[in-house]
């Protein structure tokens, strides 16, 4: 007997077929790094323009990087605000935020987690009067500072979102210090403050979310060695 056409034929499945969901007692935890085509997927998911994308980035942390200068932050929150800057970046497209309201949400909550308290309002003030001079410059009781201020306080909740709720902070510069001092160094040598100053670079790109600290202290050295032509057998020692 033939096969009759229904069941020779598969039948066809429906496209918009949702996908399965996790099981109830599925737990993500947050990954402290990540690989360089998860960033790739998280863009293309986004819809991120490439063109734009180094834009964008360079800008958010220009501007962190300016304001926690303005208001004399550690280096460890500039840091953390620039980790959380990226990994909001990752997840939420360029189109559904200003980048400098990202950036000051990334700041005031780091200046949370870092314990270097800032009200949204400061933050905001003192970006603004970075352009102004002395005499036109506003206190952060302005009205002007209201409407941004509650935008900034409602994109903290999405700032600890992107990033899992992950709390763990790296700061290279601590193993940096420790490095340059094995090396024979002095921090105020002319190495040391190049590496330092690499060290800082390294948060205008998505270094920080794919190596451990060590790993970055350890080629800000040897990168400021050889751009200065000094000698690197040291940093390959054993002893370190």
């Amino acid at each position: 007997m033939s096969p009759t056409a229904k069941e020779s034929t598969p039948e066809a499945q429906p496209a918009d077929v949702a996908p399965v969901a996790p099981h109830p007692s599925f737990i993500q935890v947050a990954n402290p790094y990540i690989f360089e085509k998860t960033v790739q997927d998280c863009f293309a998911a986004t819809g991120v323009n490439p063109l734009r994308e180094d834009s964008n980035r360079l800008q958010g942390i220009t501007w962190i990087d300016n304001v926690r200068k303005a208001l004399h932050l550690p280096v460890r929150t500039f840091n953390t605000a620039s980790i959380y800057y990226h990994k909001f970046r990752l997840v939420h497209p360029d189109n559904e935020y200003n980048y400098i309201e990202a950036a000051a949400a990334a700041l005031f909550t780091a200046c949370k987690i870092e314990d270097t308290l800032k009200k949204s309002r400061d933050i905001l003030c003192c970006s603004y009067n970075l352009k102004l001079p002395p005499t036109e410059q506003l206190s952060a009781d302005d009205p002007i500072f209201e409407s941004h201020s509650r935008s900034i306080i409602g994109l903290e909740r999405l700032m600890l979102e992107s990033s899992g709720f992950d709390f763990r902070n790296r700061h290279p510069q601590k193993i940096l210090m420790k490095l340059t001092r094995q090396c024979g160094l002095d921090k105020d040598s002319k190495v040391g403050r190049v590496a330092y100053t690499i060290s800082l670079d390294l948060y205008r790109t998505f270094a920080p979310l794919k190596q451990t600290s060590a790993t970055m202290a350890f080629a800000c050295l040897e990168l400021a060695a050889r751009l200065l032509e000094e000698p690197v057998g040291k940093i390959h020692s054993e002893e370190i």
